[in-house]
């Protein structure tokens, strides 16, 4: 009889436990259970767009502010490539850091400045060809003399432009362009590649015409100071 009782009150409160009859024999059934109406939904929080927002669902949070979701820079990512460009270093082409505009593409590209002295032209520059031939360097054809300077003039004397020749073609035709039998002296006639001077008579000559001098002739304007000793 105890027994009976027993089973009885836990049969009883089973079913008021499930909601009735009716919760009861649901949940034999289905072995489920309806969510209650006043359950809260779940939800948990996530970055969003960079922004720490409250997405619904079951979860842990993967962030508590705004700052939790800042992308952060990759511990592993290979640094970009530096910028470099050639630049000329010492009279050579090498490579420079930075960005820029590659201005040499070989050594050849980085001459050192051609800045000779006086003293570099005259060295063994007895006449216009060989004088003109020196960077930096020209002669003057109204003191016969090869001095510094560039293709627009002397630079180390004072030089008429008509009398100054900076390469080899100027180096025709004596001081001032007048013709060689127009030039009175052996420095004058001598100034230009073109004329000779004849030590018999003391007249000057076109180089085509030196077999007339019969004296012997000069060519060099050095052998001039010779002449007159």
């Amino acid at each position: 009889m105890e027994k009976e009782k027993i089973a009885f009150f836990a049969f009883a409160f089973l079913i008021l436990s499930t909601g009735g009859p009716c919760g009861f024999l649901s949940n034999v059934g289905g072995n489920q259970t309806s969510p209650s109406p006043n359950q809260t939904a779940q939800t948990h929080l996530e970055c969003v767009n960079q922004a720490c927002e409250m997405v619904p669902g079951a979860g842990s949070d993967s962030c508590a502010g705004d700052t939790d979701c800042v992308s952060a820079p990759q511990q592993n990512a290979s640094p970009p490539p530096a910028q470099t460009h050639l630049a000329c270093s010492n009279y050579k082409c090498v490579e420079v850091s930075g960005p820029g505009t590659d201005s040499c593409a070989t050594d050849s590209d980085c001459p050192q400045p051609v800045n000779p002295t006086q003293g570099d032209c005259s060295t063994l520059a007895p006449d216009c060809g060989s004088c003109v031939v020196k960077a930096g360097c020209g002669w003057c054809k109204s003191s016969n003399s090869c001095l510094a300077g560039t293709a627009s003039g002397a630079v180390s004397a004072p030089c008429a432009a008509s009398d100054w020749a900076a390469s080899p073609d100027q180096c025709s035709g004596p001081v001032g362009g007048a013709s060689c039998s127009a030039q009175t002296n052996c420095a004058s006639c001598l100034s230009g590649a073109g004329c000779k001077w004849c030590i018999q008579g003391s007249i000057c000559t076109d180089a085509s015409n030196q077999d007339k001098c019969l004296g012997g002739w000069l060519s060099q304007s050095y052998q001039c100071n010779l002449a007159s000793r």
